[in-house]
C-alpha cells in the first residue's frame, strides 16, 4: 500500500518545500552571523572609545582631571549624547583619594555600576538620586573619607540611601580614620553624623560590613563627635541587626563600642571583628551554624581572656589578633583591583 503526500493545508511538506525551508533557515543563520559580527564590532568601537575617555578620566591624588573632562562632555550635547551610551558600559570605578568635594553628576549615568571605590576622598555630600541611578551595586567603598574637624565637614548621606537604599549591594566599607590638624599640631578623630554608620539597614543583600577605626584618644570636645554619643545609640546596633544575610562584620573600633545584652547576630555570620568581646558574645556565637573566626585586638587587657580562649576553642572557633592597625582594606589595593577590572572589560 502506497501513501499520496500532497502539499496544502494540514498535510505534509514535500522535499521540494523542505529545500526551500532549508535554504531560508540557512539564510536567516548567516543573518543571524552577520549581525552578531556587527554588533561586536559596536561594542569593541564604544570599549575603545571608553578605554580613550578613562583614559582622559584617569584620576591621581591631587588631580582633578576627572571635572575638567566632564565640564568638556556636558558643553557639547553630542558628546553627551555619546558620553550616556558610553556610562552604560562602566561597571568598576576608583576614584580613591581624587580631591572631591562632590561626587561628579556624570557617575550617576553609570546605571550598570557594581563596584564603585570612593575612599580616602573629601566628598561632603553624596547625590539622592544615587541608589535610583546605581541599582545594580555590588560593593561601595566608603572608608577613610576626610571628614575634617569641624561637624559642618562631615560627609552626609542623603535620606533616600536609608529609605531606599541598594537593592543588590554585598559589600560596604564605611571605615574612618584620624585627621591631622595642621593648625593646632594635634590629631583629632571626628565621628561621621551617626547616619553615616545606620543608613545600611535598607541594604538587604549586604554580606561584608566593614566599620573601622584607629586612632588616638584625641577625641574633639563637642557632645555630637565624642564617642559616648555614638556608642549609645541603639540605631547603630539596630541597623546590624537588620542584617539577616550578613557573613562578615568588622567592628574594630577605637572607641569601644558596646552591643547590647540582647543583640541577635545574624544566622548566616561567618567572621566577626571586635576588640571588646566578652564570654557571653562567644557563646552567643559559638551558636551559629557557620561561624569560624572570631578577629579581637588587644585581648590580654580583657578580664575574661581566659574563658573567652577556651569558649573559641571547644566551639572549634578560629580565635585571631588584630595587631597591624589599619583597615582591612587597604584603599590602594581596592583602588587597584577595581582599575585592573576596568583595563580588563575595556580589552
Amino acid at each position: 500500500m502506497s501513501i499520496s503526500v500532497e502539499e496544502g493545508e494540514g498535510k505534509w511538506p514535500t522535499a521540494g518545500t523542505l529545500g526551500m525551508l532549508d535554504e531560508h533557515l540557512t539564510d536567516l543563520a548567516a543573518y543571524k552571523w552577520a549581525a552578531s559580527q556587527l554588533m561586536s564590532a559596536a561594542q569593541r568601537d564604544l570599549k575603545h572609545k571608553l578605554q580613550n575617555l578613562m583614559e582622559q578620566l584617569t584620576v591621581s591624588a591631587g588631580k582633578n582631571t576627572y571635572s575638567m573632562v566632564e565640564d568638556h562632555i556636558f558643553r557639547e550635547k553630542v558628546m553627551f549624547q555619546e558620553f550616556q551610551e558610553i556610562a552604560e558600559v562602566v561597571t568598576h570605578l576608583s576614584l580613591w583619594r581624587a580631591d572631591f568635594l562632590e561626587m561628579p553628576p556624570s557617575l550617576l549615568y553609570c546605571s550598570n555600576m557594581t563596584v564603585l571605590n570612593l575612599s580616602g576622598t573629601s566628598i561632603r555630600t553624596l547625590p539622592e538620586s544615587m541608589p535610583e541611578s546605581m541599582p545594580k551595586l555590588k560593593e561601595l567603598y566608603l572608608a577613610d573619607i576626610q571628614h575634617g574637624t569641624d561637624t559642618d565637614q562631615r560627609m552626609v548621606v542623603p535620606e533616600s540611601f536609608s529609605r531606599i537604599g541598594f537593592p543588590e549591594l554585598e559589600i560596604l566599607d564605611i571605615s574612618s580614620s584620624l585627621r591631622y590638624d595642621d593648625a593646632d599640631d594635634f590629631e583629632a578623630f571626628i565621628l561621621p553624623h551617626l547616619s553615616f554608620f545606620t543608613w545600611f539597614k535598607s541594604c538587604t543583600q549586604l554580606r561584608e560590613l566593614y566599620v573601622e577605626d584607629y586612632s588616638t584618644d584625641d577625641y574633639a570636645n563637642d557632645d555630637l563627635m565624642h564617642p559616648e554619643a555614638f556608642r549609645n545609640n541603639s540605631k547603630f546596633y539596630k541597623a546590624i541587626q537588620s542584617l539577616e544575610k550578613l557573613e562578615v562584620l568588622s567592628c574594630l573600633m577605637s572607641h569601644d563600642v558596646h552591643f547590647p545584652d540582647d543583640f541577635q547576630f545574624s544566622k548566616t555570620l561567618r567572621e566577626f571583628k571586635y576588640g571588646d568581646v566578652n564570654v557571653s558574645q562567644v557563646e552567643k556565637l559559638s551558636q551559629l551554624f557557620r561561624f569560624e573566626t572570631l578577629v579581637v585586638d588587644d585581648l590580654d587587657s580583657n578580664n575574661d581572656a581566659f574563658e573567652i580562649i577556651k569558649k573559641a576553642a571547644d566551639n572549634n572557633i578560629s580565635l585571631e589578633y588584630w595587631t597591624y592597625h589599619g583597615f582591612s582594606f587597604d584603599h590602594e589595593e581596592v583602588h587597584e583591583k577595581i582599575t585592573g577590572w576596568s583595563r580588563k572589560g575595556l580589552a
